[in-house]
């Protein structure tokens, strides 16, 4: 549920609009086992700040969530959010 509304939102509305509820979303999510969710949510917050030209601490965030998806062999999803990355270095 957590993840269509945030995909809804962000396609809808952009990174700039779903950056607004990033707080509100880590601290709901704070102390959950909802892992993907918020191994998501960091990775979306990547996007954001490489978006905002803090390339640093957003390849961080992204690079991070990657990782932690490889390591839970998930590789498809890693696959797919490495190419949503990259696109997002391109423009």
């Amino acid at each position: 549920l957590w993840l269509k509304t945030l995909y809804r939102i962000r396609h809808s509305y952009g990174l700039f609009f779903l950056h607004n509820y990033m707080d509100f979303i880590h601290q709901t999510l704070s102390g959950s086992k909802l892992y993907y969710e918020i191994n998501k949510i960091n990775f979306l917050e990547g996007l954001y700040h490489v978006k905002r030209g803090n390339q640093e601490k957003g390849l961080a965030l992204a690079n991070n969530a990657l990782m932690i998806m490889k390591n839970l062999k998930d590789f498809e999803s890693a696959q797919r959010h490495e190419e949503i990355l990259q696109q997002y270095l391109k423009e």
